[in-house]
């Protein structure tokens, strides 16, 4: 169940665990996730932009940065997670009903994703 329906949101999950109770790799783990929610088999050419954490109490939830090259040569393909998707301008965000948890994560790392 989605907590805040009908919102803007990024990919995202829970990190899995394997018969071991070794956890994936956080980075691994988004990369997957994002790929799957997206339907594409691979992100444009990209460069890290760093990581934004937001912890309350034992959750923790770790978003990372990226910053593709071009948006040329990908279409997220619509999956049961999603309704829509759009390519959005700094401006264009304040138009948009976004989650609360994109907003923060904007908020903190405005200048990394926007740089002037």
């Amino acid at each position: 169940m989605v907590a805040d329906p009908w919102c803007w949101g990024i990919p995202g999950g829970a990190i899995p665990v394997d018969e071991d109770g070794e956890r994936m790799d956080a980075f691994a783990s988004a990369m997957k996730e994002t790929l799957e929610e997206l339907g594409v088999d691979e992100l444009p050419p990209w460069r890290s932009a760093g990581s934004v954490v937001f912890r309350d109490g034992d959750f923790t939830y770790t978003t990372f940065l990226l910053r593709v090259e071009s948006q040329d040569g990908i279409e997220p393909v619509l999956t049961w997670e999603s309704d829509d998707w759009q390519w959005s301008s700094e401006r264009n965000l304040r138009d948009l009903d976004l989650h609360p948890g994109v907003t923060w994560v904007i908020d903190k790392a405005r200048r990394r994703i926007f740089p002037r």
